[in-house]
């Protein structure tokens, strides 16, 4: 870890059929509102849920990873540096 290298949080917004496990990426962004109304936008019926989860990253490899085009509906997996901050 370098010097300028920081802990950031992350935010994706993640789409989950309710007899399924898988969690899908829909979107993500450094600001959660964009994604908090996004979910507004979104009409989430019994047979789904929608998250946004808050990840944190070290800013060296997030900027990796978001230098690399987003793709949608990538599988996401929970890990230990995740936080579910809302859920339909």
């Amino acid at each position: 870890m370098s010097n300028n290298d920081f802990i950031v949080n992350y935010y994706y917004l993640l789409y989950k059929i309710k007899n399924n496990s898988t969690l899908w990426i829909v979107d993500e962004d450094y600001n959660k509102k964009i994604l908090l109304n996004r979910i507004k936008e979104v009409s989430s019926s019994r047979k789904e849920t929608y998250f946004v989860v808050k990840k944190r990253y070290m800013q060296s490899k997030l900027e990796n990873m978001i230098d690399d085009k987003f793709k949608q509906f990538r599988q996401f997996k929970i890990d230990r540096f995740c936080t579910i901050i809302y859920k339909t």
